[in-house]
């Protein structure tokens, strides 16, 4: 996907975005659930890339540039990353989604805001060798029984407010849609600036069950046994700007 997206092409990604609930379904026995998104979720950075076309470097000659008032920089998509992990009684499984773009906002130097979006039908598992179960588990996720990326190929972080902490550390707020249900989440961000690049990570844990994914649930489910897929599910994310530059 084109990293170079302005944010008006952003905004046509998220046009499954509504505050309707859609019914959750079942999943095989030996299926995981790789709580959404993913989200959730994820914090935005982003990058320009009118100096750079296709990961080529530009010619012309530019200076790193500091960060300063007013600020909206593209998210570098190659150089960030979001990863999740999921449990049940008998195990775990992890993985990652891809960002499909997103951009942040700094005033006076300092993060004000922002939104990433996250491409769903990119979600993989990364601890299943089995070619065979692999391919299930992550083809079960991906269908009407969880995430039904056909129908909600996009999840979208926007963020509402973001307080300074401590130098480098922020607390964040942000409202999270998945499956066209939006909810507020806070978690925790540090961040680095250098040389013109903008660098955030973190990890949040978030309750699946309220975006309606409740397979497995034993908040809704009762004589599960040892099939039960505990609700709360941790996103850690890895998001980097490209250089600000100037010619």
């Amino acid at each position: 996907m084109n990293q170079h997206m302005n944010r008006e092409e952003l905004k046509k990604m998220t046009h499954n975005r509504t505050t309707k609930k859609a019914k959750m379904p079942q999943l095989t026995h030996r299926s995981w659930l790789v709580p959404g998104l993913i989200l959730t979720a994820m914090i935005l950075i982003s990058c320009n890339g009118d100096d750079q076309q296709h990961g080529k470097t530009s010619k012309m000659n530019h200076s790193a540039q500091s960060i300063t008032t007013g600020d909206t920089l593209m998210l570098d998509t190659q150089a960030s990353s979001l990863g999740w992990w999921a449990s049940k009684v008998t195990g775990a499984h992890s993985g990652s989604v891809a960002i499909a773009g997103g951009y942040t906002v700094f005033q006076n130097g300092k993060l004000t805001g922002g939104e990433v979006v996250v491409q769903m039908n990119t979600l993989t598992n990364e601890d299943i060798e089995s070619a065979e179960w692999n391919a299930k588990l992550v083809n079960h996720l991906k269908n009407a029984d969880f995430f039904n990326v056909e129908q909600f190929p996009t999840a979208v972080l926007t963020l509402t407010q973001v307080t300074p902490i401590e130098p480098g550390q922020y607390q964040a707020t942000g409202d999270l849609t998945i499956k066209g249900i939006t909810h507020s989440v806070t978690f925790p961000l540090t961040v680095e600036q250098q040389s013109g690049i903008w660098h955030g990570t973190g990890e949040t844990t978030l309750d699946r069950t309220l975006w309606d994914i409740r397979y497995h649930s034993g908040k809704f489910f009762q004589d599960l046994g040892d099939k039960v897929i505990y609700d709360d599910f941790k996103l850690n994310f890895n998001l980097k700007t490209q250089t600000k530059t100037a010619v």
